[in-house]
């Protein structure tokens, strides 16, 4: 038995210094597992499913981290592409900022 992880950066670990502290890695040390992470940075839910069918086992603890329902997939001529969103910037007046203090 092997515990697989798939998603995005959040189960990669692409913000730790050591990739085995990830929170599935540290799932699979306490159960004496093997831990595979088949996670990829900037991945969309397409891939993370693709990479699923692909890797995942009978026998396996799967942990699977959706990532943002608007970050999807594409491919490039044979590259496969992840499109991130860019984060709408919110204007707020100062009547709204006004508004809110009064209340």
């Amino acid at each position: 038995m092997k515990l697989k992880s798939f998603g995005c950066s959040f189960l990669y670990g692409s913000e730790l210094q050591d990739r085995d502290c990830t929170w599935p890695g540290i799932v699979a040390r306490q159960l004496g597992l093997p831990h595979y992470n088949y996670s990829i940075e900037g991945a969309g839910n397409l891939r993370i499913m693709e990479s699923i069918l692909s890797h995942a086992d009978a026998n396996d603890i799967c942990i699977v981290n959706w990532t943002w329902i608007d970050r999807f997939d594409y491919i490039s001529g044979a590259v496969l592409c992840h499109q991130i969103p860019i984060p709408m910037q919110i204007f707020i007046s100062a009547d709204f900022i006004a508004s809110i203090a009064i209340c």
